[in-house]
């Protein structure tokens, strides 16, 4: 059987550059901010045929090609579980007055030894909800 490497050009869950756009074509944001974890923050190791650079990079790169005014703020941070990220995150991320929100957490609420579903439930709750409050209703 032959084997295949999937790289970034060839992997059929990557879109191109011109889908991308297509697909953000009329995207009303102009305010992003990323809130979580080190996936968040961009932590990865590299993959071979991949691009390098951080999977955010790739996601505003996307944005700004509709919306080239587009500001970010990325206040990811390694290592955080769900309530750090809240407590730590949340003020600045709303300071900011995002009007688009990515929040990546929870992957190291799950890697404790004890994990409470409950409990990150109610931290990723407590997370979005004022996140979902002030986004621009699109």
């Amino acid at each position: 059987m032959e084997t295949i490497d999937v790289t970034e050009s060839n992997d059929p869950h990557v879109v191109s550059p011109a889908e991308g756009s297509e697909l953000l074509r009329g995207a009303p944001w102009s305010r992003l901010v990323i809130v979580g974890d080190s996936v968040a923050q961009g932590v990865s190791e590299p993959r071979r045929g991949y691009r390098s650079e951080p999977w955010s990079s790739l996601v505003i790169a996307a944005l700004r090609t509709v919306r080239p005014e587009l500001e970010y703020l990325n206040l990811g941070v390694r290592d955080l579980v769900t309530s750090q990220v809240r407590e730590t995150q949340l003020q600045p991320a709303l300071d900011f007055e995002p009007d688009l929100v990515i929040a990546l957490c929870g992957g190291n609420d799950g890697l404790r030894k004890v994990f409470d579903p409950d409990a990150a439930e109610n931290e990723l709750e407590a997370l979005f909800t004022p996140c979902a409050r002030r986004a621009a209703p699109w």
